[in-house]
């Protein structure tokens, strides 16, 4: 598993394990949620994205199975 602190109005962590895809948002709320099947490129365009927020809005939030834990 791969943790990285990022600078977000959003989130402030995202996690990702590269064997079960699953990507972890952590929100600056508090929340915690894991997405599912998450491609490892999609993880990476994140990581590098101008937008953090915007990307992940745009291009994760709602396309992939997730839940709150």
């Amino acid at each position: 598993m791969v943790y990285n602190q990022i600078h977000s109005s959003l989130m402030y962590k995202i996690g990702y394990d590269q064997q079960s895809l699953n990507l972890f948002i952590f929100f600056n709320n508090g929340s915690v949620y894991r997405y599912s099947s998450v491609p490892y490129s999609i993880y990476i365009n994140l990581l590098n994205a101008n937008s953090i927020g915007s990307f992940f809005k745009k291009n994760i939030a709602n396309k992939y199975k997730y839940e709150k834990i």
